[in-house]
């Protein structure tokens, strides 16, 4: 069985001779959506809840991890703020971000 070779062309409407050329814009891939930051309250409310589960029962801490929609590494970094003290540095009820 013989197999012929068809020249395609670059056409959008399939008509010989007439070509598009695309106008699609592609989207700014620097241009980056700022997720929206938790307030300081929010951060020292979670870090709370997460050492009374410490004491309480550490099997929870998953699951009011997962309830909240924060990762492990998340919460992780906001202690270290806390511990350096750029949490305390604001009062709890403000709403400035640290990162």
């Amino acid at each position: 069985m013989e197999r012929k070779n068809y020249e395609r062309s670059s056409t959008s409407s399939g008509v010989a001779g007439k070509t598009s050329k695309s106008t699609e814009v592609l989207p700014d891939s620097s241009r980056k959506t700022k997720r929206p930051s938790k307030t300081v309250a929010y951060k020292l409310s979670v870090l709370s809840a997460i050492a009374k589960l410490k004491k309480d029962d550490p099997t929870q801490i998953g699951a009011y991890l997962r309830s909240e929609g924060l990762f492990s590494k998340t919460v992780e970094r906001w202690q270290q703020e806390q511990e350096q003290g750029l949490l305390n540095k604001h009062r709890a009820g403000n709403y400035y971000e640290t990162r």
